[in-house]
Formats: structure tokens, sequence, C-alpha cells
């Protein structure tokens, strides 16, 4: 049993910088998608809103940042 624990210590090592990594990975991924998401929707705040009017109906006004003709709900 003496000789398996410096190979276990070593695969712990090796686990933990992978799983390290592992997350690095996903956060970057993450990051640049929501980012390229961002900057296909021109990197406008109130796209939700502009999403839901145009649904309803109506047409959003860029220049007061509200809903014109769309029913109230």
């Amino acid at each position: 049993m003496k000789n398996i624990k410096p190979v276990a210590s070593r695969v712990w090592k090796i686990g933990k910088w992978v799983c390290a990594l592992l997350l690095a990975a996903y956060v970057l991924v993450f990051s640049v998608y929501t980012l390229a998401i961002w900057a296909s929707l021109d990197f406008n705040p109130h796209f939700m809103e502009i999403e839901s009017c145009m649904d309803a109906g109506g047409v959003w006004d860029y220049d007061i940042n509200e809903c014109d003709g769309a029913p109230e709900r």
C-alpha cells in the first residue's frame, strides 16, 4: 500500500488541474458566446423589450426607447 500513495497523490494533483482547466475553458466559452449574442443584437440593452414590442405588433421608437402602437397587456 505504501507504493500507491505517491501515484494517488500525483493523480489527484493532475485531476485538480484538469478540473480547473475545464472550468476555465467553460467560463471562457460561455463569456465569448454571451458576448457574441450581445454583439449580434448591436449591444442594445433593450433587446428583450424590443422583441416583446414587435411580437405584440408594435414599433420600437429608438429615440425615446418605448414601444409605439402595441396594445397594452
